[in-house]
């Protein structure tokens, strides 16, 4: 790999299999950026005020991306939002995105979830939508450490974010130790240990923290500028 000059990833969890299979690439001058890119031209983003209407009021936990369970862990989190208890309270799991292998669905079969553990499809771009005015915390559920784009744009929005992982591996990563107020970390797949974290952000039954930005679609310029201003 002599002639690269220069490799940016998009996050650390990105460059840690290009440098396993590329060992050449780590004595490359490299950067670890934090998602610091234009998202995509959007085709068409249907109003999110479709889906979250009926929800206002409530404290959302949001898991978004591909529903699966092996990778994603989408059963893991039903079963832990279940487990905590907040199904019985004010507060909705919303799950975004396409449906890949899971079970998830079977866990909802009690009446008393309907409303708790909703299934929308798949919004083009959660960010341009401005679903994050509606949102209070996102929930990821993989089996490691391994933020991805709807975490630091999660917090890029002042919006919780419960993870798996550990305080030591939070520290290590310059981007997201400077969210550290935002994070619940919890122990990778375990049930209990992000049923409490769930507890703990419903305790504090803060309004959507993303109040002050508006609902309506952002053009692609201010998006870059509002990632970028929080990562200089």
């Amino acid at each position: 790999m002599t002639f690269v000059d220069e490799i940016i990833y998009i996050d650390s969890s990105v460059r840690k299999p290009f440098v396993f299979f590329y060992p050449h690439s780590n004595q490359t001058n490299s950067h670890v950026v934090g998602n610091l890119v234009d998202p995509p031209p959007v085709k068409s983003i249907r109003r999110v005020e479709e889906y979250f209407e009926s929800l206002k009021g409530r404290f959302l936990f949001c898991m978004a991306g591909m529903l699966s369970d092996h990778d994603k862990g989408t059963s893991f989190v039903v079963n832990a939002f279940i487990n905590s208890g907040l199904w019985k309270k004010n507060a909705a799991l919303v799950l975004i995105g396409k449906i890949g292998k899971t079970n998830f669905k079977k866990l909802t079969y009690n009446p008393q979830l309907s409303n708790s553990v909703i299934w929308i499809d798949e919004i083009e771009n959660l960010s341009l939508s401005g679903a994050y005015s509606y949102v209070n915390a996102i929930v990821r559920g993989e089996s490691s450490f391994n933020p991805g784009r709807s975490v630091y744009e999660a917090l890029a929005n002042n919006i919780y974010v419960l993870m798996p992982g550990s305080k030591e591996e939070v520290k290590k990563d310059q981007n997201l130790s400077r969210f550290a107020p935002l994070l619940c970390i919890y122990e990778p797949r375990d049930m209990q240990s992000l049923s409490t974290m769930m507890n703990e952000a419903f305790s504090k039954n803060t309004p959507s923290l993303s109040n002050n930005l508006t609902s309506t679609l952002y053009d692609q310029s201010n998006y870059a500028r509002l990632i970028t201003g929080i990562y200089r």
